[in-house]
């Protein structure tokens, strides 16, 4: 369905540089998790909006950053970097173990603050038969060390396309994984849209 995955997704490359958010010390926390392979030493720049890496190795590794969308009043958005995207690419991952909760957990948390706008950012999974809320994935964009993809805009009534979508796939353990997709090919330092869906907007 996708190609052309980049460093973020080789499994020796992510293994060496990525660090957990929940395994970082509490001094560590705010840090770039980025460590030079030539060195061996960390770099001492402090992450920012990023939820892993600096502006810098955001740039780097992901092939994206944040900056002013092009949408009027949007506040941030994510643009791709040097290298650009093309059709199929995969852009970034939308899920992690930071931002992972279940449909039934996002149920108690709404009604918790009793504000139903708490599912703007939430992707979930498509229920299947004998599912129940309990067994349902989902991940919270909101939670700001969750990723980066939390920045993408929807271009719905702004004059830009959506150039991107999600797409839900299972790894090997079968526990599903939210991709963005590149729709099309994205030119350098181009901004990276995609559809909320109905539901956002309704």
């Amino acid at each position: 369905m996708f190609k052309n995955p980049n460093k973020l997704y080789d499994p020796k490359y992510f293994k060496l540089y990525s660090t957990s958010h929940s395994k970082l010390k509490k001094n560590e926390q705010g840090k770039c998790d980025y460590v030079n392979p030539e060195s061996n030493k960390k770099c001492k720049n402090h992450i920012g909006l990023y939820p892993q890496f600096c502006f810098i190795h955001t740039l780097l590794i992901n092939n994206v950053f944040v900056s002013e969308s092009n949408i009027k009043k949007a506040g941030n958005g994510l643009f791709a970097g040097k290298f650009g995207f093309k059709k199929g690419d995969i852009i970034g991952l939308y899920s992690n173990e930071n931002n992972k909760l279940t449909q039934n957990d996002v149920i108690e948390k709404c009604d918790r603050i009793k504000d139903d706008s708490c599912w703007e950012y939430v992707l979930c999974n498509l229920k299947k038969k004998g599912q129940t809320e309990h067994d349902i994935v989902c991940w919270d964009g909101e939670d700001t060390h969750s990723t980066i993809m939390r920045f993408i805009n929807d271009s719905r009534k702004s004059g830009y396309k959506n150039n991107s979508y999600f797409y839900i796939k299972n790894n090997k353990k079968r526990e599903p994984i939210a991709y963005v997709i590149a729709s099309k090919n994205i030119k350098p330092y181009e901004e990276i849209f995609v559809s909320y869906g109905k539901n956002y907007w309704s």
